[in-house]
């Protein structure tokens, strides 16, 4: 019966990960390099708890107080992250300082009752089953973690908000302890059920007042968890802001930008009929399309269909008036999906999407969508987008961003013209860009436009050769820049290298010190328990193997999104994917009647596979979007799955070669993995690319393989003499 409520714990704990993933991707912009931070945080704390020891014997009711403060620290954890926004100054971004705090802070409370959980567990079970009955708990926990992913994927999300989700299934996790358990004093279980069913009662208000938190600074209207993301309307004053998980998707009403994005585009062509517009940003500009009569079908795209009626109903009537012209056709599809099926389709394509913040947001602004939109175009046809700027001057680290995405640009397209303006706007097209200010004077005459910005008598300010000239040469003088690809995306790492430059302030070194306290202290119970957990040679190499395979999933995760843009809704079958391999792979070594009787020589042979798999990926990942076109979330889930399914057979085979309880491996695990998820996400990434940080994880994978067999080796000789 214990086994059954360490699939309630791993279930649940699924849940709670992706729920509070997803919170935080909205507070750190969808930024998936934050997510290794966030994998990184989970499995320190959840090692530490396992790690931990007290002076009572382990029972029924300690594991239950665990499962307990679990079941109610979760939802609370909601809430905090976003109360945690109001540390960050009104209009900033999140640099890693702060996303280094946030994730240790609040991660802490659900993730250290999970190792202590399986501390117990292991304890109480290790009487009866030994390492085998220990390794039986990793392997059921892993099943329902593999449900619990599934359950939240296909089920939960987007038709549970979050908080309730989490303040349900604490209730639920809360009445199977007691029911499986039945502790003497059921009082914390008990108690815990009572309040996490009164925060399920109360949702509303609480979800409501804390996302008023979250965005403070705004006057919040309308928020909405979809599918895909958090989708919020707030604004300042008069100017209405949405935000797609954090992200300024569009400002309403701007005439500036609205009109500068569109007219330069349609005015650039002779006779724009056939019009694509891509994502929910685009829908304040469709009055200004309009005004062109030229126009005859205009096709908007977004794949959150739920953002699309968030945003129409945000506008004033006349604008809603406008969206139901019959010329308007709304699409919820993949926009890259949609652009590489339309090939020949359209005279122009309006690209509203903000600068690179995040992998989702990248896959628009590389070579590889750019060619497509090309093959999308009709001769003559033009593609419009704009990234930040500013008339005068770029910092640095713009400068360069936009650099990459501008050689991108150029990469695919034999004509590009640069617009300084509010935003700067880009013109690409395989034809002559005509830019002649009498020339667009005269379409935009015969087309009949009023505008209030760009009106006629700008034309020859905004279109002087020498103010175009002026961007282009600030760019072409940037050094070392690279082409942004899908596989190497360098704008979307290049931001992150800008929030590692965040350290300049001195309350940006918070973050860092209070990582430093937490390993200062993660190093001091190690110390501290060094005679009574002795570290071993399978300690040390369930430690790499850990740190390799939480490298590998973050990089697949991360791949993953760069090829989709769908990454948060499916993240739970993808964790859930890595988990089910895990569960494999360790479910067939917890028969003890299985485990060979040398166990450390097949270790040390899954351990060179594992080294394998990881060098063969990296050759893998450059090609990933041609190889797996069309089935990303079935072969990157398979990947997962192996890369869950190695260090799955590894565990039980360490436990075995120890002949100990599995706690203190369990604990070196997370610990690897909580180091492989923070390098890799912080550091490797962003300095290496996706390809090379899997090849350098197995180089070191093979490098503590070969200490640890050295090691071994020494300990036979010195038993022998």
């Amino acid at each position: 019966m214990m086994l059954l409520l360490f699939f309630f714990l791993g279930l649940f704990s699924l849940l709670s990960q992706v729920v509070l993933f997803r919170e935080m991707a909205g507070i750190f912009l969808g930024h998936e390099i934050t997510l290794g931070l966030a994998l990184a945080s989970w499995l320190l704390w959840g090692g530490l708890g396992s790690f931990s020891k007290t002076k009572y014997i382990p029972t029924k009711g300690s594991l239950a107080f665990y499962v307990a403060w679990l079941a109610l620290a979760a939802p609370v954890c909601v809430v905090l992250t976003r109360i945690a926004r109001l540390l960050l100054p009104f209009g900033s971004l999140p640099g890693l300082s702060y996303t280094i705090t946030l994730s240790l802070a609040v991660l802490f409370l659900p993730c250290w009752p999970i190792g202590a959980a399986f501390r117990v567990g292991t304890a109480l079970i290790g009487r009866e089953g030994g390492a085998a009955g220990s390794a039986r708990i990793y392997f059921i926990e892993s099943v329902g973690a593999f449900l619990g992913g599934v359950a939240t994927t296909y089920l939960l999300l987007g038709n549970v908000p979050g908080f309730p989700m989490l303040a349900i299934g604490g209730a639920v996790l809360a009445g199977a302890t007691w029911l499986i358990l039945r502790p003497r004093k059921p009082y914390v279980v008990a108690g815990t059920f009572i309040l996490c069913l009164l925060l399920a009662l109360f949702s509303g208000p609480i979800d409501a007042r804390s996302r008023a938190i979250q965005f403070s600074g705004y006057s919040l209207s309308n928020q909405k968890e979809s599918r895909y993301e958090h989708l919020a309307i707030g604004s300042v004053g008069e100017q209405n802001i949405f935000f797609q998980n954090g992200v300024v998707s569009s400002q309403f009403p701007d005439p500036s930008l609205q009109e500068e994005m569109i007219h330069w585009l349609m005015l650039a062509h002779e006779r724009p009929a056939q019009v694509l517009a891509l994502g929910a940003g685009a829908i304040p500009f469709v009055p200004e399309i309009f005004k062109h009569p030229s126009v005859k079908e205009l096709d908007v795209v977004e794949p959150d269909g739920e953002a699309v009626g968030l945003l129409k109903a945000s506008l004033p009537e006349a604008q809603q008036t406008l969206l139901g012209d019959e010329r308007a056709r709304w699409h919820t599809e993949d926009t890259r999906a949609w652009v590489e099926g339309s090939e020949g389709k359209y005279d122009v394509i309006l690209h509203t999407y903000s600068e690179p913040l995040n992998a989702s947001i990248n896959r628009l602004f590389t070579r590889e969508f750019f060619l497509s939109a090309r093959k999308a175009l009709r001769p003559g046809g033009i593609l419009a987008l704009s990234i930040p700027s500013s008339a005068n001057y770029l910092t640095p680290e713009i400068a360069y961003t936009n650099a990459s995405v501008v050689m991108a640009l150029k990469k695919s397209f034999s004509e590009v013209a640069l617009i300084a303006g509010k935003r700067m706007i880009l013109l690409a097209s395989s034809d002559v860009l005509n830019l002649d200010p009498q020339l667009l004077k005269k379409r935009y005459r015969s087309r009949g436009i009023e505008n209030e910005v760009i009106v006629p008598s700008n034309f020859p300010y905004y279109l002087s050769q020498s103010r175009r000239s002026a961007v282009e040469i600030r760019l072409e003088n940037i050094r070392a820049v690279e082409v942004n690809t899908d596989m190497n995306p360098v704008s979307y790492f290049y931001t992150w290298r800008v929030w590692l430059s965040m350290f300049v302030s001195p309350s940006h070194f918070v973050g860092l010190a209070f990582a430093a306290t937490v390993l200062c202290y993660a190093a001091g119970r190690i110390w501290k328990l060094r005679k009574s957990e002795d570290i071993t040679p399978e300690g040390l190499l369930i430690f790499a193997v850990g740190a390799s395979a939480m490298s590998i999933e973050v990089v697949i995760l991360m791949t993953f999104q760069s090829l989709s843009g769908s990454l948060y809704w499916q993240l739970g079958i993808l964790l859930g994917s890595f988990m089910a391999g895990l569960s494999a792979g360790c479910g067939f070594f917890s028969n003890r009647r299985l485990i060979p009787g040398r166990p450390r020589r097949f270790m040390a042979a899954v351990i060179l596979l594992f080294v394998g798999f990881s060098w063969a990926l990296s050759a893998i990942i450059p090609a990933a979007g041609e190889l797996f076109e069309g089935w990303y979330l079935a072969s990157f889930s398979a990947l997962l799955a192996m890369d869950g399914l190695l260090v799955g057979v590894t565990f039980p085979l360490a436990v075995a070669a120890e002949r100990q309880p599995a706690a203190s491996l369990y604990a070196a695990d997370l610990w690897g993995a909580a180091l492989g998820a923070f390098v890799t996400g912080a550091f490797l990434v962003p300095m290496l690319g996706l390809a090379r940080t899997v090849q350098y994880s197995g180089t070191f994978l093979f490098v503590f393989l070969c200490i640890g067999v050295i090691w071994i080796l020494i300990q036979r000789r010195e038993a022998k003499s």
